[in-house]
């Protein structure tokens, strides 16, 4: 869903609560048409937040916050948001949330052992992190599966890599060249592949997005792509730690279409 569609949902459900609380002062003696108050609206809403279990409601807040259009923001749609943000700062002060947020920061930091991984990032389509919205520069906002490249877009060759989300360190999936043990250990099976300085041994890994860039230019590569963002971020986590030899410095290439390209 949208994030005004999200909103939405907030605004009838506080609907279907101011009905339901209408109806019972009714039937409590209190008489008819009885309006609920807006500060008698947060706690009711609060419960039913509560109650419901939503899954990874921050999440969902978070999207609907970020990507939410200020043109909608007043009115009883932007009521609705700013009831739906001030319930969630409340749950989150409570035992309960604040075990809820703990379990969060456990979940952002890296493995123990230095290997990101790829998290679960609802159906945020921006794979928002605690930064805040990862952007190219062109400004452009950067949303799970899109394909991006470092350097100049008119060059011979750039590098390509697939934008993951979500922040640890692990937002881009790309190859990377080996350096040090790794490197020397694949030194000769190189040499006598006859690859010479056209031949580099490679391994795909998530790296954050400043590591990606290497203080160059980074855009978006809009390419035709029929699968879903999960579908083309399946395809790189089954890809992660596979070395091989990057001939003309082809192989990010070669990976970030088959990713998109479902090959």
């Amino acid at each position: 869903r949208t994030p005004v569609e999200k909103g939405h949902a907030a605004l009838a459900a506080l609907e279907c609560l101011a009905r339901e609380a209408s109806g019972r002062i009714e039937h409590a003696g209190g008489g008819g048409g009885v309006a609920v108050a807006t500060d008698d609206m947060l706690p009711l809403f609060v419960f039913a937040l509560a109650r419901a279990r939503v899954p990874r409601l921050p999440a969902h807040v978070r999207l609907i916050c970020d990507l939410f259009p200020r043109s909608r923001a007043l009115g009883p749609l932007g009521y609705a948001v700013s009831t739906l943000q001030a319930a969630l700062a409340y749950l989150l002060g409570t035992s309960l949330g604040s075990e809820r947020e703990r379990a969060f920061e456990e979940a952002r930091r890296p493995p123990p052992s230095g290997e990101a991984e790829l998290v679960d990032l609802c159906d945020c389509p921006t794979g928002s992190c605690s930064d805040g919205l990862r952007r190219d520069s062109l400004g452009v906002v950067l949303r799970r599966g899109d394909r991006i490249i470092r350097g100049d877009p008119s060059a011979r060759r750039v590098h390509h890599g697939i934008f993951v989300g979500g922040g640890a360190g692990g937002e881009v999936a790309h190859y990377v060249r080996l350096t040090g043990h790794g490197a020397q250990a694949d030194s000769s099976a190189q040499r006598a592949r006859g690859g010479g300085r056209w031949l580099s041994a490679v391994e795909l890994r998530l790296d954050s997005l400043e590591a990606f860039s290497k203080r160059r230019p980074v855009f978006v590569l809009r390419t035709p792509c029929r699968s879903s963002a999960d579908a083309v971020l399946a395809r790189a986590r089954a890809k992660l730690g596979a070395r091989a030899y990057d001939f003309l410095h082809l192989q990010c290439e070669v990976f970030a279409t088959s990713c998109r390209a479902g090959h």
